[in-house]
């Protein structure tokens, strides 16, 4: 099989400040990008396009805007069309605590805590309700940063950088789990680090009694499918970033995809792609493989992606957002030479790796 045809052709491994990168090629038109990170000397960050200030933007821009010493993209998106051409996260997303991404369908994801080191993945499904004042029931969220009408509510995060406008709606403005604003006409900006709580039709009369300053916490359940028994430690986790499929779970290959229901094009024809996995010394490995747009053959499919970081020795891994979005940049300081950017269209976000900040 062509996943086992592995040629260690470009051994350009050289470490700097807990990052080293290597090449690979499995065949002359097909080029595997590799990564691996020291989680004790850097730390992996989420970092969005409009926390420098873009609706959208290339990996090596979000990583020299950070000044991170490496990067790839991150997770799924969407572009807020016919609205804008801003990007949205299509899955799961969590950042420092903030929720920007709910998963309403079984998708892979990898979590971790920086302070901790510690890192996890699986399939996740999410339960997610509101909990205002002193009701007894919780209200309901049926979607997240997408405008939807009819009798139903949607949560906002500050990743929908565009203006709401409010026909027949009620929106909640809430900023660290209090009520600041009430808006029911008019457009609406979300404010940085704050959610929109926005419904229509007959769940807005449950509204009627709400006030500013009133208790508002978004309480969001991480429900693991594989290892139910870590599911304290994922909804503790600060930061989580979902793709799909997960790869490799506790050391073996996931041989079926069919829980994340993807589409058979995407799974068994060969595109770019991007993974993060996870060594047994507790290393991370971040992998960038090229598909040559002259070899048509080139490129890998989902099951020649698990299988290449299993035999690097990945004990998990995950598959993220490819194709046309696969790019890493990095630093001149890891090559010893000029920054190198494979470079990818601009995305929503990227994981970037920065100098882990030492303790005073």
């Amino acid at each position: 099989m062509r996943y086992l045809l592995l040629c260690f052709c470009l051994p350009l491994l050289c470490a700097f400040s807990g990052v080293s990168y290597e090449s690979q090629t499995r065949d002359p038109s097909t080029k595997i990008n590799i990564l691996i990170l020291d989680p004790n000397k850097v730390t992996l960050r989420i970092v969005r396009a409009q926390d420098i200030n873009r609706g959208i933007a290339t990996v090596s821009d979000i990583a020299q805007e950070t000044n991170a010493l490496a990067a790839i993209n991150g997770g799924f998106f969407r572009l807020n069309q016919p609205i804008s051409y801003t990007a949205l996260p299509a899955g799961v997303l969590k950042i420092d605590n903030y929720w920007h991404g709910i998963a309403y369908k079984s998708r892979g994801a990898m979590g971790w805590d920086p302070a901790s080191n510690k890192i996890l993945f699986d399939i996740l499904q999410t339960d997610s309700v509101l909990e205002i004042g002193n009701a007894v029931e919780p209200y309901p969220i049926h979607v997240t940063n997408k405008l939807v009408d009819g009798n139903r509510a949607m949560l906002l995060s500050d990743s929908y950088i565009d203006h709401i406008k409010l026909i027949d709606n009620t929106a909640l403005i809430i900023s660290q789990a209090q009520i600041t604003d009430i808006y029911t006409a008019g457009s609406v900006l979300i404010p940085p680090n704050t959610y929109l709580y926005n419904v229509s039709g007959q769940i807005q009369e449950r509204l009627n009694n709400i006030t500013v300053g009133n208790r508002a916490e978004l309480n969001v359940r991480v429900i693991p499918l594989l290892d139910m028994s870590s599911s304290s430690i994922w909804n503790n986790l600060p930061n989580i970033v979902g793709g799909g499929p997960l790869l490799i779970k506790n050391g073996k290959i996931v041989n079926s995809y069919k829980r994340e229901q993807l589409n058979s094009d995407f799974v068994n024809q060969r595109h770019s792609r991007t993974a993060v996995g996870l060594l047994e010394n507790g290393n991370v490995v971040l992998v960038v493989v090229e598909k040559s747009f002259i070899a048509e053959d080139s490129g890998m499919t989902l099951n020649e992606l698990a299988y290449f970081m299993s035999n690097y020795g990945c004990t998990d891994a995950l598959n993220l957002d490819g194709g046309g979005s696969s790019s890493m940049y990095v630093h001149d300081g890891i090559q010893g030479k000029r920054s190198f950017v494979l470079p990818g269209r601009p995305v929503a976000d990227a994981l970037v790796v920065v100098a882990k900040q030492q303790k005073s």
